[in-house]
């Protein structure tokens, strides 16, 4: 294999195509996007019902659910039937698990998670999406902490959120936003902003602002800012997006980032 750019110049591989495919040892892409249909205020960018993603305070089983009793798996219904969990065990190492659902009773994870950060649907009945909203709720500390969601038809969960593992050390490469629409009204601004909360595993850990973007839906309704250099993340890290200072309710935003996540030598 010849020499690795990062600049893609001719003749030579790019470097994004290979650390994709995995030619590029110890190292991954990461790609996390999320939506907030309803933002009323200062929130978090994922769809879950509540305004702020709240992580689990230890490692828990999580109860996977969804609302419609055609997701299931054993019997086979015409939604999802199987899905796959992503996130951290209780030393915030990566972990992932298949589940298969069952309907609107409660399928309890294999293994217990600090963190969830995606869930997605593997197999589907003939309608060929999930039918309802699936959740992911820790059993601890409280019961009715959800982690994760999916939204209908989505069959995967929608959040700009992510935790760097434990080993590893993230690059952030880029994060964008956009504002899809604002209700009942032409106009709209909202703030951007992208918090770290570093050594999450930690008692006195907090949210930091790293970067702040605007967007008016008159003028720039959407942004895409990248890293030159690449942003470095520490291991252990929480990731997140969160819409601030917005003039208008029911604002409907769409946001994303991607990192190069890479083992700690």
């Amino acid at each position: 294999m010849g020499e690795i750019w990062i600049d893609g110049r001719e003749g030579s591989r790019i470097f994004d195509i290979e650390v994709s495919a995995g030619r590029i040892p110890h190292s991954s892409v990461v790609h996390k996007f999320g939506r907030n249909p309803d933002v009323d205020g200062d929130e978090d960018v994922w769809s879950a019902p509540t305004a702020d993603w709240v992580a689990p305070t230890a490692a828990a089983i999580h109860n996977i659910v969804s609302t419609d009793a055609n997701d299931d798996g054993d019997p086979v219904g015409s939604g999802a039937r199987t899905i796959e969990i992503q996130g951290l065990d209780a030393n915030f190492v990566f972990q992932k698990e298949p589940l298969t659902l069952n309907g609107t009773t409660d399928v309890p994870s294999t293994k217990l998670y600090t963190r969830i950060f995606r869930m997605k649907c593997l197999t589907f009945g003939t309608t060929g999406w999930n039918e309802g909203t699936i959740t992911a709720t820790a059993t601890s500390p409280s019961a009715t902490t959800v982690t994760a969601q999916i939204e209908i038809k989505d069959a995967q969960t929608l959040m700009a959120i992510y935790t760097v593992p434990s080993g590893c050390t993230g690059y952030m490469t880029q994060y964008y936003a956009s504002i899809n629409k604002v209700s009942g009204s032409s106009a709209g601004t909202v703030d951007v902003g992208l918090f770290f909360r570093e050594r999450a595993d930690e008692t006195d850990a907090g949210w930091v602002l790293k970067h702040i973007q605007g967007l008016n839906l008159v003028g720039s309704s959407r942004f895409d800012f990248r890293w030159k250099p690449t942003l470095q993340i520490p291991e252990k890290t929480d990731v997140k997006l969160r819409a601030l200072n917005n003039s208008a309710n029911n604002l409907d935003l769409s946001a994303g980032f991607s990192l190069i996540l890479e083992l700690t030598p």
